[in-house]
Order: structure tokens, then C-alpha cells, then sequence
């Protein structure tokens, strides 16, 4: 297992496979795993969303902060709203997953499902995991994964 990032957010692969653009890797955010390293990821799509997320004004919400973001990202009945819904691969799949950004930070919603495919020790079914870092963790983080998949020739 080889781990890309900073002590904030990484990605975590497993480098004694890949295999036509495929590798098992999953993310780390500040000690939260989402995803599985039981299934390759497909990268292309992979990377290509997650440099949506800075790019993309979809996810792009001036006014999120910390002490209002859960309004944004849930209605007045407490459920998740539709917008910032990030697609991954499928290899993630089995979480509910948010993506909101404002200028400097980039929060970040996962919920693993009840009936998830796959086992996942680390993680809670139904637990909300809300968690904000900065847009330059996240940005070097991507650089450093973006590198990484480059040498890989893959």
C-alpha cells in the first residue's frame, strides 16, 4: 500500500496492482476512509472528477462555512439535498457522497450505506462524516496523486 497526499487528505492505492487505467485506491480525509481498495478504480474518470471539484462551479458555494454548512447540505427535514453530488467511480458507490467548496475550503459529506457491497472496517453504516479542509491540502493532495498515476503509465 503506498499513501499519496499530506496528513490532511490522501489517497490511498495499492500499488502491487494495476492494470488498462485500473487501480485500487480509496481517500483519507483528516482519518475517514471512503472507498475500497477490494476493487479497482477505473483512474481516468477517477482523477477527472476530482479535479472537478475545484474547477466546477457546481460545487461552488461562497457562503459555506463551517457553522452553516449542514443547512446547505441538508433540507428542513434533515435530508440530504440533491446538489454537490459527487460521482465518483463505482468502486464508491457505497457511500452518499457531497462536495461543497467556497473560496478557501472544500467540505466533504460521506455516508456508507446499510446494504454496502463491500466490508469496510474502518467506516460506520449510516455515520455522517462532515469534514472541511483547505483548498491548498486538497489541491496538493490531487498534484501529488496526478504525478503519482503519471509514472505508472497506466
Amino acid at each position: 500500500m503506498k499513501k499519496i497526499g499530506n496528513g490532511v487528505i490522501f489517497f490511498e492505492v495499492d500499488d502491487s496492482y494495476s492494470f488498462d487505467g485500473l487501480l485500487p485506491l480509496r481517500i483519507n480525509i483528516k482519518g475517514h476512509y471512503l472507498g475500497t481498495l477490494e476493487s479497482p478504480t477505473y483512474l481516468i474518470s477517477f482523477m477527472g472528477e476530482m479535479e472537478s471539484i475545484v474547477q466546477d462551479n457546481c460545487y461552488l458555494n461562497e457562503n459555506a462555512r463551517i457553522d452553516n454548512i449542514e443547512s446547505i447540505l441538508f433540507n428542513e427535514y434533515g435530508e440530504l439535498v440533491d446538489m454537490y453530488r459527487i460521482t465518483i467511480e463505482e468502486t464508491f458507490d457505497d457511500f452518499s457522497k457531497r462536495v461543497v467548496r467556497n473560496n478557501e475550503s472544500i467540505f466533504f459529506y460521506f455516508k456508507l450505506f446499510s446494504n454496502a457491497f463491500f466490508e469496510y472496517s474502518e467506516v460506520k453504516e449510516n455515520e455522517d462524516i462532515l469534514e472541511c479542509i483547505s483548498k491548498k491540502d486538497y489541491v496538493d493532495a490531487l498534484a501529488l496523486l496526478k504525478e503519482y498515476t503519471a509514472s505508472l503509465n497506466i
